[in-house]
């Protein structure tokens, strides 16, 4: 209870007490056959002391409640605080997740663009030639890089449609040229040993001598003559 609350009450009963004692002494004074005014002042003394003693123990109470109100309250704030920063810390990493996400797919989306723009710049500069009668891939390859040799460029570019045998081509077939840029495929070699022919050697790598011919059109620039090799010479051997 508020100090001003306490004054104001206590000051109302001490008036009252006043009011009281005085009507004693005048009933006294009227009417001496009554109690005698030292006990009707004593009586409203223990009377005063038993309402303030009430007054007292029902503030001391009202006191240590809201207290225990303030304190309820001050757990409750402290709980719903801590369930907040919670909730925001929680919120604020699924916001940056979510971010991050969305910047990766943005990247990949821009990579796969980059390169779909490479494939098709790539594809608008190839060159495509269509099979004549009496053409080779050494022939086509002389025609666009001036070497019979890099017939191979042309071969791996094309092998879904010239198939394992590049000695067979197809008049019609449309095959794309690549750019001279473009790196030979990695190739077998092998240096003719004493003893070697061109059969011995289809027959090493291919097991079937009648193969020598893949190897003499990879090696055309070089052998004038399939039946004269010399010790010391490197062929490429096909795949």
């Amino acid at each position: 209870m508020a100090d001003k609350e306490k004054k104001g009450l206590f000051g109302n009963l001490a008036d009252q007490m006043k009011d009281a004692i005085e009507q004693s002494r005048e009933s006294a004074e009227a009417k001496p056959t009554g109690p005698a005014p030292g006990n009707v002042i004593g009586q409203m003394m223990e009377r005063l002391h038993d309402i303030q003693e009430k007054q007292e123990e029902a503030a001391s109470s009202s006191v240590s409640n809201a207290v225990n109100v303030i304190k309820d309250a001050q757990e409750a704030a402290k709980e719903a605080r801590e369930k907040a920063e919670a909730q925001s810390a929680a919120t604020n990493n699924a916001v940056a997740d979510a971010l991050r996400q969305a910047q990766e797919a943005a990247k990949a989306q821009e990579a796969a663009k980059a390169e779909a723009a490479k494939a098709e710049a790539e594809k608008a500069a190839e060159q495509r030639y269509t099979v004549q009668g009496g053409d080779t891939l050494g022939k086509i390859s002389a025609r666009f890089y001036g070497d019979a040799a890099q017939w191979r460029r042309i071969y791996e570019a094309n092998r879904a449609i010239i198939g394992n045998n590049p000695d067979v081509i197809s008049v019609g077939q449309e095959f794309v040229i690549p750019d001279a840029s473009t790196p030979l495929p990695a190739q077998r070699t092998y240096t003719v040993r004493p003893g070697d022919t061109m059969r011995a050697i289809a027959q090493r790598f291919y097991g079937d001598e009648m193969q020598w011919k893949r190897i003499y059109q990879a090696n055309r620039d070089r052998i004038p003559n399939p039946d004269v090799i010399h010790v010391g010479q490197e062929f490429i051997i096909p795949e």
